[in-house]
């Protein structure tokens, strides 16, 4: 079974699109699959455009916006206690940024090889298009520091949404993390998750991507001087445990 992690918020204009595309890519590769999404308190029309896609969809709501960290939090608690150590778990973004192309690559890579899989618009043969220079320094700035502060074999893209996780490496985190799996707020939890699953010893892989943010409608909800500053946090909370 591939569970689906799609974490929602205000993203009326793209989220029927991923869920087609999702389930159209299913089909062709003939996977049994579920979708959980994760409206983290949308104020436009996200969550009733949800509530109509009713094939293999699980809704979680929160009335209000907590984001990302918590709806992580949210989902993989929610789906921990029946996830098989070979049901494998995707998340990806709601804004049409991830690339369904690449990952029929990445699930035959967590079948055959690796605990984690990510998207990496860094790694040999990736790219990224249509980013601003703010957002591009950003991005390969904070990557180049991951790199040097948590090194890890093979790995070029620290902090990608898009990964595709074996369920006996989410129980495994959760069982020796508990509560304190994901502690970092917003988008740097999910730095956060892979370098704790690396003190872990889990196995990881990368699969090449283009990260395009022009098929994106809507602006991103990226912070980018708190980003920032969650990242310096990061460095300062986890550098020292890893020797």
């Amino acid at each position: 079974m591939i569970k689906f992690v799609i974490p929602a918020f205000n993203e009326a204009e793209n989220i029927s699109k991923v869920l087609q595309k999702i389930e159209k890519l299913m089909k062709r590769m003939n996977k049994n699959y579920a979708l959980i999404v994760i409206d983290d308190g949308s104020t436009d029309n996200t969550k009733q455009l949800l509530k109509g896609f009713k094939k293999n969809m699980y809704l979680i709501s929160h009335e209000k916006n907590k984001g990302v960290a918590e709806v992580f939090k949210t989902a993989f608690n929610s789906i921990e206690p029946k996830l098989k150590e070979n049901d494998l778990v995707v998340t990806l973004e709601a804004d049409l940024t991830s690339d369904l192309k690449d990952l029929p690559e990445m699930i035959a890579k967590a079948e055959q090889e690796a605990d984690v899989v990510l998207a990496s618009c860094y790694a040999p043969g990736g790219s990224i298009k249509n980013i601003s220079f703010e957002r591009r320094f950003l991005s390969t700035g904070a990557n180049t520091l991951m790199k040097m502060v948590f090194p890890m074999q093979g790995i070029h893209t620290y902090s990608s949404f898009f990964r595709v996780y074996r369920g006996s490496a989410i129980k495994k985190a959760i069982k020796n993390y508990g509560k304190h799996l994901i502690e970092e707020d917003g988008f740097t939890c999910v730095v956060e998750l892979l370098i704790k699953m690396d003190m872990l010893g889990l196995r990881f892989a990368e699969v090449p991507t283009t990260l395009d943010l022009s098929v994106r409608k809507g602006k991103s909800k990226m912070n980018v001087p708190k980003t920032i500053a969650a990242y310096l946090k990061l460095i300062h909370r986890y550098a020292w445990k890893r020797g």
